[in-house]
């Protein structure tokens, strides 16, 4: 499988990438009148959401391609007009764009945030793994209200530090994470893996 397009996620002025959720996702496009589908292979889903976090979590861009082409108002938005060369493109091989949206989500369980994307660990399948960003970020909702933010960017870093050690043995698996070789009081904080 194709690296895939993630949602994004916006906190204090940062843009994550979303690497997990512990509850399905915060918005499902059937449920509101879409059947999205895949126009090429980094977005199998169809679609991709963009997330602002406050005090809750609100959808404010969804770019989607529906299998029909039709693309009913979702939340009082229409979707946002092309122009220049985007206009002209065919409608059945592009992803559609509401903007401003404001829709708050009611959403409750865990997020797996990350920023600062190291290169050196990137794999071409998939979403990327947690331990090859610097920043990683386990944020926690209860219907829709943010309830606590962890920084979890240590137990990144230790695992970056086994995968080199590993690396330097001769014995690194690129796809693996090595969860069980961590301290345990770290692995009791990860719901992630």
């Amino acid at each position: 499988m194709t690296a895939q397009i993630g949602d994004v996620y916006r906190h204090k002025g940062v843009e994550y990438d979303c690497l997990k959720l512990s509850d399905g996702r915060l918005f499902y496009p059937k449920e509101h009148g879409f059947h999205p589908s895949a126009v090429d292979t980094n977005c199998w889903d169809g679609y991709w959401c963009e997330f602002e976090i406050t005090n809750v979590v609100k959808l404010q861009t969804l770019s989607i391609h529906d299998k029909d082409c039709r693309y009913p108002p979702l939340n009082g938005v229409s979707i946002t007009p092309r122009s220049g060369t985007l206009a002209f493109v065919n409608p059945e091989m592009i992803h559609e764009k509401y903007e401003n949206l404001d829709m708050t989500m009611d959403y409750t369980g865990r997020i797996l945030l990350a920023d600062g994307f190291i290169w050196q660990y990137r794999i071409n399948i998939g979403l990327q793994r947690p331990f090859a960003y610097q920043t990683l970020l386990s944020v926690s909702f209860e219907k829709g209200v943010l309830q606590e933010v962890l920084d979890q960017s240590r137990i990144a870093e230790k695992l970056r530090s086994i995968k080199e050690e590993d690396e330097a043995l001769g014995k690194d698996d690129r796809y693996d994470m090595p969860v069980s070789r961590l301290p345990q009081e770290m692995r009791r904080e990860i719901w992630w893996a």
